[in-house]
């Protein structure tokens, strides 16, 4: 593979960059560096499930900027896990989707634009994925530039930057091909 960096300028987090678990699970190197004088906090997180796999949907609503989404079966996520909607249309589709609570084992909420509809019909086809997102254990609550890698296989990993006042946070991947 090919390094792979995505930055952040501002709070939030990066897209997923996919790793080969299966062929070199161990070979991930990573490196966050952060522009001068950059003043902020960031964590690296990565996911052990398929970011490809998608998932059954009973209802997706919204009220005000909070969707409600409901699951035909438990969907295991906890606050903080990622969501991607797509082919529910505006204003449910999203790509850095967060879970904002957990309403029960089947139901989760996700902020969404406060405009447009407030259902999708219950006959759409709408793909959900979903992952759940741990922390490395390493590169956590960080201010300065840092380096680090993972010792078990992950799917994937992404930067998630928490506080900013100003800068840039570099987060680049680098997977060493099979041997």
């Amino acid at each position: 593979m090919r390094p792979v960096t995505v930055s952040l300028a501002a709070a939030g987090v990066s897209p997923w960059i996919p790793l080969d678990y299966l062929s070199t699970p161990f070979n991930v190197g990573l490196s966050v560096k952060l522009t001068p004088g950059a003043v902020l906090t960031y964590d690296v997180e990565h996911t052990f499930d398929d970011l490809f796999d998608r998932a059954q949907i009973g209802a997706l609503s919204r009220v005000a900027a909070v969707a409600t989404l409901d699951f035909l079966s438990p969907h295991l996520l906890s606050v903080g896990d990622w969501l991607g909607v797509d082919t529910a249309g505006a204003p449910f589709d999203t790509e850095l989707g967060v879970v904002a609570t957990v309403v029960d084992a089947d139901t989760v909420t996700y902020a969404v634009p406060n405009s447009g509809p407030t259902s999708v019909a219950p006959a759409s086809f709408v793909r959900v994925r979903k992952a759940r997102v741990f922390d490395n254990e390493f590169l956590v609550a960080l201010a300065a530039s840092e380096d680090g890698n993972y010792a078990f296989p992950v799917r994937a990993v992404r930067l998630n930057v928490t506080a900013w006042t100003s800068g840039t946070a570099q987060l680049t991947v680098i997977q060493a091909g099979p041997r």
